[in-house]
């Protein structure tokens, strides 16, 4: 090695002697790479120690001296060509993590003197030896040039032991940084994680040792099959779920639930390596792209382009394999596309892709067992209950065979939306009217569930006598009958006429017109409330010196719900995104715990429904269970408790999603005096500063600041992101739009100003 470091260095000697003027522009070419690749030299040495199959890199200092240590191959004679000529690597794109040839450059900016020591051999690139063999100044000439042969007798005792006890822990190849800039070397370290190493090909292990920075990272790589991995970082619970092609990768955040959405600041893309540019979704990205000489920032060229093609690929058959295999630990990945972080192009490049690829792909798993494409599919219609929807797919195969199965939407939250966005469609009215015109199929539902599924398929023809004349219904004695066959003096199953009750006068009069069987519905009396029923009211007035969230019509029901439970004592939350019973969850500091159905009406007195869901959870939560009322429509905010409605109230049972409606009752209002405004302390626990960038934050402050603001396009893409992050971490938007005028939601104005306060 040495003879051949000899013959190298004297043959870049000759070439510049031959060429001054070359190694000039050398000179200055070198200055700028260097400047372009400012603050990337561990990044450089980190991704060529992996090119070598380094499998540990070792940072650490003596005295003024910085050493870069790997255990990867030892030099040969192309790896000295490379860093000499830049831009002649023999790394190929693909192959290899650096490609160029110029990352060593950045390497300057550390220091002039710089010695090399590998496969037993030591050679040296400095600037100052360069000028003196040369005969130049030094702002003439590169520091990463010309080799120039050196003897370990002139490293201090010190360098020397440190550089013997690392090569005894297996290390071989070392990069000794003279008289360096230590303290700039280490402002590139504050940044550096474990998760630098998820994309790596050999590195799992980077030890820091220098001046005050004590730091180990390492990660574990655990093979799951040929394309998954688990990467776990060693020394806490991070795990992330790596899924790879073995050109691109996908990175899911992991843990004991399984694949979970990633924080916007772990949402980046990389370049085996991260960039500082974020994917927009709850996942990392890595790929060979296209970057500036920084490595900093993604080039969106064709090979960029052609990178995140393969991407799209990948996330589709990745989606495809979980939703057909069914493993729960991971199909939540199928939806996380649908959840974006924020707006770049390179974000909208990659939703786009992936959107098209799982529209034309077979993913989506049918109740019927078949597999096939989203824009094929329908979904089952909201007013249907849990168990009809199971026995409408159970017992009605036109129905199974294109609707997603539901064991599936019911494990994957938000599924049956992002399956609408992908072209999905709601049932056709037509396929459940359908239902009812097969004998075999209506004989095997429920009378009150025929009626449902009449009410809403026939609906809007009541009065058509070809569209309903085929159609089956129930009758006495457990029979079954064709609506155009059935005499007037024919009796219809009592459960049947009760779902039909939600039908106004007009439509039952319709109906009556073209079928006279159903002048039966003419006559039905409506079922009276209890006589004397006595409803238990929580009243505040006492409570009102002590509020501390004020109650106001901007806010939604739920939110004042909370308010006045705060005026009680108690503290309430909206749990109405993942509960159907009910929409808060209230506890007390005796532990007590109280469940609260919201119910909006204009003014008290005004009839209400319960849902089928919420009428079971009052079956089985009892005095635990009760009402919230509130009439916002007056000119003051009125409101009212009832404990246990089943107990108190006397309900009907109507067509709409089973509601359970209360005509009559009587209460005392309780009126809301001024309170303070209330601070929206759910986007305050839930949003942070560190969320947003300072683009960001200061259009925040300046809306925050004046109230209502026009602003310009390119600023309103802004505005968009910053809505996408609450909307993702507080599951609302915090800025109102409206055209070209931005202002923040009322209910989140003080919340924001304490935000931005808080620093």
């Amino acid at each position: 090695m040495k003879r051949i470091i000899k013959t190298i260095s004297d043959n870049f000697i000759q070439e510049a002697l031959a060429s001054p003027r070359m190694l000039e522009d050398l000179a200055a070419m070198e200055k700028y790479m260097s400047e372009s690749y400012d603050g990337r030299t561990f990044v450089e040495l980190i991704q060529n120690a992996d090119d070598a199959q380094s499998s540990a890199v070792r940072v650490f200092s003596v005295d003024d001296t910085l050493i870069v240590a790997n255990t990867g191959r030892p030099f040969n004679e192309a790896d000295i060509m490379a860093i000499c000529r830049s831009g002649s690597s023999n790394k190929q794109r693909g192959t290899s993590i650096g490609y160029r040839g110029v990352g060593f450059k950045s390497a300057t900016t550390i220091s002039s003197e710089i010695v090399i020591y590998s496969g037993g051999a030591y050679f040296t690139f400095s600037k100052e030896l360069c000028a003196k063999t040369l005969g130049k100044t030094v702002d003439r000439v590169p520091t990463v040039r010309i080799p120039f042969p050196y003897e370990e007798k002139h490293l201090s005792a010190k360098v020397s032991s440190a550089i013997e006890g690392a090569e005894a822990d297996g290390f071989t190849t070392f990069f000794i940084f003279l008289h360096a800039n230590i303290r700039k070397f280490i402002t590139e370290l504050e940044g550096f994680n474990s998760g630098w190493l998820l994309f790596l090909k050999n590195i799992s292990k980077v030890e820091l040792d220098l001046l005050d920075i004590r730091k180990t990272c390492k990660v574990s790589r655990k093979t799951i099959s040929e394309q998954d991995s688990l990467v776990k970082i060693i020394g806490g619970k991070e795990q992330w779920y790596i899924v790879t092609d073995g050109a691109v990768s996908l990175a899911f955040k992991y843990d004991e639930r399984g694949i979970v959405p990633c924080s916007s600041n772990d949402s980046s893309f990389h370049c085996f390596l991260p960039t500082m540019d974020k994917t927009g979704y709850p996942f990392k990205v890595n790929a060979d792209f296209s970057t500036d000489p920084s490595r900093k920032h993604l080039i969106l060229d064709d090979m960029t382009k052609q990178a995140l093609e393969r991407i799209t690929r990948l996330y589709a058959s990745f989606v495809t394999r979980v939703m057909i295999s069914k493993d729960e630990k991971l199909l939540v990945a199928a939806t996380l596309i649908n959840s974006p972080l924020s707006l770049s192009e390179l974000a909208s490049e990659l939703e786009k892709g992936i959107l098209q690829k799982l529209r034309q792909t077979d993913w989506v798993t049918l109740n019927s067992g078949a597999i096939t494409s989203p824009e094929n599919t329908h979904i089952l219609p909201s007013w249907l209950t849990a168990d009809e929807q199971d026995l409408l797919v159970s017992k009605v195969p036109s129905v199974a065979n294109s609707t997603p199965q539901i064991s599936l939407l019911r494990q994957v939250e938000k599924l049956d939306k992002f399956l609408v966005k992908l072209g999905a469609k709601d049932l056709p009215v037509a396929v459940l009217s359908g239902v009812l015109k097969q004998i075999d199929s209506v004989s095997k539902l429920e009378a009150a569930f025929i009626g449902k599924i009449f009410v809403y398929s026939c609906r809007g023809n009541l009065s058509n006598r070809d569209v309903l004349q085929d159609i089956f219904i129930p009758i006495t004695e457990g029979k079954y009958g064709r609506i155009a066959d059935i005499s007037e003096s024919t009796q219809i199953d009592t459960e049947f006429l009760a779902a039909l009750a939600v039908l106004s006068s007009k439509e039952k009069t319709n109906l009556a017109d073209s079928f006279p069987v159903f002048s039966c519905l003419l006559r039905a009396k409506p079922v009276q409330q209890k006589a004397g029923a006595k409803i238990s009211l929580t009243k505040s007035a006492d409570l009102g010196k002590k509020a501390t969230l004020a109650i106001n019509k901007w806010k939604t029901p739920i939110q004042n719900c909370i308010a006045v439970e705060a005026l009680n004592g108690w503290t309430a939350k909206d749990v109405s995104r993942k509960n159907t019973e009910y929409s808060v969850r209230s506890t007390n500091t005796a532990g007590q715990t109280r469940y609260l159905a919201v119910k909006k009406i204009d003014i008290l007195g005004d009839s209400f429904k319960l849902s089928e869901s919420e009428y079971s959870a009052a079956q089985r939560l009892g005095d635990s269970f009760e009402l919230f009322i509130i009439a916002t429509e007056g000119s003051e905010i009125e409101y009212a408790y009832i404990k246990n409605p089943l107990e108190t109230l006397e309900l009907s049972k109507v067509v709409k999603e089973w509601e359970w409606c209360c005509d009559r009752y009587s209460v005392e209002s309780e009126v809301t005096g001024d309170a303070p405004e209330m601070i929206d302390d759910n986007f305050l626990r839930n949003m942070s500063r560190e969320f947003l960038n300072s683009q960001q934050l200061l259009i925040l402050q300046r809306i925050a600041d004046k109230g209502t603001v026009i602003l310009e396009q390119k600023e309103l893409i802004i505005v968009n992101q910053i809505n996408s992050i609450s909307d993702f971490y507080t599951s609302s938007p915090v800025l109102k739009i409206n055209d070209n005028e931005v202002c923040i939601m009322a209910d989140k104005v003080s919340a924001v100003k304490k935000l931005l306060s808080d620093k």
